[in-house]
């Protein structure tokens, strides 16, 4: 009986150490698996973030566009207080968009720069227009320079959503 009992003994021994390593291999399988779909699921989640941050970009470009024609129609009628506040709003638009639209080039984010600039030196004329009586700004000359910026700003829209 003592020889039977440690056949099966052994048996039994032998079997034990094949189900724990059949066990650990499907553990570590397993943990491979999960570990790669985690993986897969953070790149998802990136890629969503990127995409909804592109679409918000996008919507600002779209804003600043729609307030720089408001601005040449609000020059065309002399109604600069109005134009005035535009031109801040814009200019805020403009740092957001410089500041905080992943995907731009050093050289986008310079001509989106030169663009607040210039929108600066437009709020400046209209201002010392007011203060100190100087001759009204020429209104052509601004919308000008206006409807160029707007023609920077698409161009770089346009790039940023084929990208």
């Amino acid at each position: 009986m003592s020889d039977f009992c440690n056949s099966w003994g052994n048996f039994a021994s032998v079997a034990g150490l094949l189900v724990s390593v059949l066990g650990f291999w499907f553990t570590i399988w397993g943990v491979l698996r999960a570990k790669r779909a985690a993986e897969q699921a953070a790149d998802a989640a990136r890629q969503a973030k990127a995409k909804i941050l592109k679409q918000g970009s996008l919507l600002n470009f779209s804003a600043a566009i729609s307030v720089m024609d408001e601005i040449i129609r609000l020059q065309r009628k002399k109604d600069w207080d109005s134009a005035l506040g535009r031109h801040s709003e814009l200019r805020r638009i403009l740092v957001e968009l410089k500041e905080g639209s992943d995907g731009l080039t050093t050289e986008q984010k310079t001509a989106i720069q030169g663009s607040v600039e210039q929108f600066k030196i437009i709020e400046n004329q209209i201002e010392r227009h007011f203060s100190s009586g100087k001759p009204e700004p020429d209104i052509a000359k601004i919308n000008r320079i206006v409807g160029a910026q707007i023609t920077k700003v698409q161009e770089i829209a346009i790039t940023l959503k084929n990208n």
